[in-house]
């Protein structure tokens, strides 16, 4: 936040920084609403587990805490000594892997809760209109029979609504889950053929490979960036491309990820570059 302030002074064009100053604080009230949110779906959990009259305050205690800490560690605007940040580690798995997982669910699943919540006030807007509308037609002749009322849905079927709504939300937490355990790990050749119409002769049947998106860190090493590069080497491609980015969140690891892409024993020809901030 502090950064998009700044810019307000630093940026030629004052327009432009109130524009990254209502996108990113945007951004930062949608962060903040998500975890309120999903804190509170959690507590509730938590409500028919543990007994006692006090049980919701110190669960909101807890989560509160908890989720603040793991804030605070991964993306504080203070320099905490992480230890070794290309290779998996207990603490990176303790500290690292919950909050990403965490941080990607709530954030997406929030947005489905939003999408959820949309579609009903318009529903619940939609029918107002209507009642209005049988209203004004009717001219007030005779009042509505209480039978036939169009009234709002029953607390049951709200209640209903809103489990099915929370329930489809978490499906993302399910999805970080399932690519922090496993899709990380999940390599795969795809294969695109491009045509072209004025495409020199002499490179008809040129094959290039693209190597992207490593994002060297504790849950993409460089032992596994080296079996990304053996399987380009595999392929036997005329030319290499590799493409940002290169590093996560610490410059420091820019040498084990050029080290890791070093290898060209495939005698292919290599093209990529750095863009200066070690992505």
């Amino acid at each position: 936040m502090w950064a998009v302030l700044c810019s307000l002074i630093l940026l030629p064009n004052w327009r432009e920084g109130a524009f990254y100053l209502l996108f990113f604080s945007t951004l930062f009230l949608m962060l903040t609403a998500s975890q309120v949110f999903w804190v509170v779906r959690f507590v509730d959990l938590g409500e028919r587990f543990i007994p006692g009259k006090l049980r919701r305050g110190w669960l909101m205690a807890i989560a509160s805490i908890v989720c603040l800490f793991f804030f605070a560690y991964n993306i504080g605007p203070w320099a905490i000594p992480r230890g070794n940040s290309t290779h998996l580690t207990l603490r990176s798995i303790l500290l690292q892997a919950p909050f990403w997982w965490w941080f990607v669910g709530s954030w997406v699943g929030f947005g489905l809760v939003m999408v959820f919540w949309t579609i009903d006030r318009a529903g619940r807007a939609a029918a107002w209109v209507y009642r209005q509308t049988r209203k004004a037609a009717a001219g007030h002749a005779a009042p509505v029979p209480a039978a036939t009322a169009i009234d709002p849905p029953p607390l049951a079927r709200r209640q209903f609504l809103e489990h099915a709504a929370v329930t489809v939300a978490a499906v993302p937490f399910l999805a970080a889950a399932y690519g922090l355990l496993y899709g990380r790990l999940d390599l795969e050749v795809t294969r695109q053929r491009i045509a072209l119409a004025r495409l020199p002769k002499a490179f008809e049947g040129f094959r290039i490979v693209q190597l992207s998106d490593f994002h060297i860190s504790p849950f993409m090493t460089a032992e596994k960036i080296r079996r990304c590069v053996t399987i380009a080497n595999g392929l036997k491609a005329d030319l290499v491309a590799l493409t940002g980015d290169y590093v996560a969140d610490d410059p420091e690891a820019q040498a084990e990820v050029v080290q890791a892409l070093a290898d060209d024993s495939g005698g292919n020809e290599t093209v990529g570059a750095f863009d200066g901030k070690g992505r």
